[in-house]
């Protein structure tokens, strides 16, 4: 596979995918009234769809007392009347009361007078129902390294350490989620299922957060994985793989920050942050998570909350569930179809759909492609289609 330089508009938040940083250059240039939509407008806009169809790619509705932790980052203000949906653009996750943990891309870049108008909402599973609570943002806190360089940098496409903690003006509904500790950190070992929640689109063409809380279920993927499509930009220390078990789920843009989790003995335990992936929301390609709890990225966030909060925000003594079996597909570029049909035998899978293409590169009678790639973990019996050059 070739590899795949990286690019910031992969990142998965909602700013800069759908004419909202416009918006927003309106909203500081001539004040709330400036990009207030007409009554008649806004009425259109609150009923034109109920977003029970849309978020995750091929995720479910879910409910907020299920996920306690998940919030979500709007912009608000006095006047400003476009329904909430309209002005989510990130999620995140409470590690105290009055802390978030969010991505760094989806707050990295506001000057102050926008930061002041980030409402992180809590409580809610409805977007615009109201319901829940909600608090603006008193303070943004970034990672620097001992030398005071930032970790994160927007401007120079670097992607690693994309995390932020926002502490907020006042406590807000929910129930704060602790990250895995450092002997829980098989949680989040390859082949462990993981949960993901947000109010994302559902197309990379999409608009507007979903109005419903949604939720989906992934993998944790070989770090070789998103090594191979993301090259020297992938770094384990900070980054986590992922996919859908059989390449059809994905976060998409609006999902930024938002939580992933595992399970262990004693509850749930955030691990990642949505953080970027392939720009068409693909499935069937790996994404990348920021690892939350990995040793570097977890000291820094529990040094942070102990001093903001007064809370430790790292749990212990939780055991993990046992990680499945799974099929992990073996390279089949360059193979025929019965040197193929038998190597996806023995690792677990099948042999699906054989379609011969005629492709610019390749030899004929071999293999070009697959439905799924090297490495992935796939169920034990799942069919990998297969494109053979004529």
């Amino acid at each position: 596979m070739v590899t795949v330089p990286f690019q910031p508009g992969r990142f998965r938040s909602l700013l800069v995918h759908s004419g909202f940083l416009l918006t927003l250059l309106l909203i500081a240039a001539g004040g709330p009234a400036a990009a207030q939509a007409s009554p008649s407008q806004a009425a259109t806009d609150t009923s034109a769809d109920s977003g029970a169809a849309v978020s995750m790619i091929n995720g479910k509705a879910t409910r907020i007392r299920d996920w306690p932790w998940q919030v979500a980052l709007s912009f608000g203000g006095p006047g400003y009347g476009a329904p909430t949906r309209k002005r989510t653009f990130c999620g995140g996750s409470l590690v105290a009361s009055d802390l978030v943990i969010t991505a760094a891309h989806c707050v990295a870049g506001l000057g102050r007078p926008l930061l002041r108008r980030i409402e992180v909402i809590g409580g809610r599973t409805w977007l615009d129902s109201g319901t829940g609570g909600s608090s603006y943002v008193s303070k943004r806190i970034l990672p620097y390294s001992r030398n005071g360089v930032p970790r994160f940098e927007e401007s120079s496409r670097n992607p690693w350490w994309d995390v932020a903690l926002l502490k907020l003006k006042r406590d807000i509904p929910g129930q704060p989620i602790k990250l895995a500790g450092a002997g829980e950190i098989s949680s989040f070992a390859a082949g462990m299922p993981v949960k993901t929640t947000g109010w994302g689109v559902t197309t990379p063409f999409g608009q507007t957060s979903s109005n419903v809380l949604r939720l989906i279920t992934q993998v944790v993927l070989p770090d070789a994985v998103c090594r191979r499509d993301n090259g020297r930009f992938y770094s384990p220390l900070t980054m986590i793989c992922l996919g859908g078990p059989a390449g059809s789920t994905s976060t998409c843009f609006g999902d930024s920050g938002g939580p992933m989790v595992a399970r262990v003995s004693s509850g749930w335990r955030l691990v990642g942050l949505t953080s970027f992936g392939d720009a068409y929301c693909d499935p069937a390609l790996p994404s990348v998570d920021t690892r939350v709890s990995g040793r570097a990225v977890r000291a820094w966030v529990r040094r942070v909350s102990l001093r903001e909060s007064g809370v430790n925000p790292v749990g212990f003594g939780g055991i993990p569930r046992l990680r499945p079996s799974w099929c992990r597909v073996p390279g089949l570029t360059g193979q025929t179809v019965a040197q193929s049909r038998g190597r996806l035998d023995r690792a677990g899978c099948i042999l699906g759909t054989v379609r011969r293409e005629r492709f610019r590169f390749g030899q004929p009678g071999r293999i070009n492609s697959s439905s799924l790639p090297q490495g992935w973990l796939a169920p034990i019996g799942q069919r990998i289609d297969v494109w053979v050059n004529r």
